[in-house]
């Protein structure tokens, strides 16, 4: 538990927001606040409470930024509605990440015998409250006046007219609330987050977790990359506005790389033939469904998909698309496979380091079990994907000549992600589970 940390992270989430659009995004200072809690919430139940919360805001922040990509290809409706959307889900899962984080924090500060007396965390926790109200309030009102399209008579000035200059003074409002917590927030850190806290948290960590408890960290290393993957796993599905997919395959993949670098940072991940394949797939179906947005994002630029039939130059720039599509399909594959068997040979293994969980007698058998049972989830998944990317290639082939070839694309990323899923469940389940609350 570091001070820099929070200093950093209070500068991402000071800052006002317009609509969904965040100049320093809120995720990356809730990042930080994770990565200020991780040694904590090994050893603290509240810090650990903390630690989730903030995880929760993590993700409807990183979703929201993502979110910018579908606003391209969406209309006003859309945007209020998503400003709407995050509006909500930020006040709720923002109040508790909020009141969990500082009671943690406090309850931290008197276990390590740290004398500070009165913290005036009550204080500093309605402010907080408060400014990340305003600063979302902020966000969202000025979108209100896109209701005013149609609500008014066509000879009237609709409100969405002045939306920008609702803009700009929402932004003013917000910025001098966020540079008064800002500077609040900073002093209580700097008296709260000292040197001797966080020496005290990482001795405990070492003698507690790190030595007497490894299985522990393990566990929670790999629960964490575990959840990062199923994430990603939702934006292979296809959903299609005017023929373009507003969720890039590329993010699945990009969040995977995130996931390795993790575990491979905190060496949970040994460098061989099957985990270089899995890296080196993930990074060419990066590459290859980068490339494919962009040219199918130009291509919808300058003509429509029935230009195909008619045009030349639009035959010839649609078959760049084609051409990518099936590279990223066919990278998609070997990506998910050599994933799930190295997934598969690192959960073994993981079985056998910590035999005394799993068997009193044999830890053989309970591999050879645990193998049998998620055999069959492997196959699904395998399967799934080969459809899924064959039907993907199917859809950008023939889309043009025929209708409804998008409703079998959907059905097959569907049935990927569900046993994708489904196979990420067992081995989260059956091993790292059983690590987590017995080592």
């Amino acid at each position: 538990m570091k001070l820099r940390y929070f200093i950093v992270a209070a500068i991402f989430l000071f800052n006002p927001i317009i609509s969904t659009v965040d100049i320093l995004p809120d995720f990356i200072g809730y990042f930080l606040l994770m990565r200020a809690f991780l040694r904590a919430s090994y050893i603290y139940d509240v810090a650990y409470d903390a630690y989730k919360n903030i995880r929760y805001m993590f993700i409807i922040t990183l979703i929201k930024f993502c979110s910018i990509v579908v606003l391209q290809s969406t209309d006003e409706t859309m945007q209020l509605v998503l400003s709407f959307a995050f509006f909500g889900l930020e006040c709720v899962f923002g109040v508790f990440m909020l009141t969990k984080t500082l009671d943690s924090l406090s309850y931290i500060v008197l276990r390590t015998d740290n004398q500070k007396g009165d913290l005036n965390v009550e204080k500093i926790k309605r402010f907080s409250i408060s400014f990340h109200i305003i600063k979302l309030l902020m966000a969202f009102l000025p979108d209100l006046s896109l209701l005013s399209n149609e609500s008014l008579e066509s000879n009237a000035l609709p409100l969405s007219h002045f939306r920008y200059l609702f803009i700009g003074l929402a932004v003013i409002i917000s910025l001098i609330v966020g540079i008064i917590w800002l500077v609040k927030f900073i002093i209580f850190s700097k008296r709260t987050v000292t040197k001797e806290l966080g020496k005290s948290i990482g001795g405990i960590f070492l003698s507690q977790i790190s030595e007497q408890r490894p299985g522990l960290l393990l566990s929670k290393n790999f629960i964490f990359a575990i959840f990062m993957i199923a994430v990603g796993a939702f934006f292979v599905i296809d959903f299609n506005i005017n023929s373009k997919n507003i969720l890039p395959d590329f993010i699945f993949s990009l969040i995977a790389l995130i996931a390795f670098a993790f575990l491979i940072v905190n060496k949970r991940i040994k460098i061989n033939l099957l985990s270089l394949t899995t890296v080196v797939a993930a990074l060419l179906h990066t590459a290859s469904s980068i490339t494919g947005f962009i040219f199918t994002k130009r291509f919808f630029e300058n003509h429509s998909l029935l230009a195909i039939i008619s045009i030349p130059q639009a035959e010839t720039e649609y078959f760049k698309v084609e051409i990518f599509t099936v590279l990223e399909s066919l990278f998609l594959f070997v990506f998910v496979v050599s994933l799930i068997l190295m997934f598969k040979n690192i959960s073994e293994n993981h079985i056998r380091e910590n035999a005394k969980i799993f068997s009193e007698i044999n830890v053989e058998d309970k591999v050879k079990e645990y193998s049998d049972n998620i055999q069959g989830k492997m196959m699904f998944v395998i399967i799934s994907t080969f459809l899924c990317s064959i039907s993907s290639i199917i859809y950008v082939f023939f889309s043009p000549f025929k209708e409804g070839l998008m409703t079998l694309n959907i059905i097959t990323s569907i049935l990927f992600v569900i046993s994708f899923i489904m196979f990420l469940i067992t081995v989260n389940d059956e091993v790292y589970n059983d690590i987590k609350y017995y080592s």
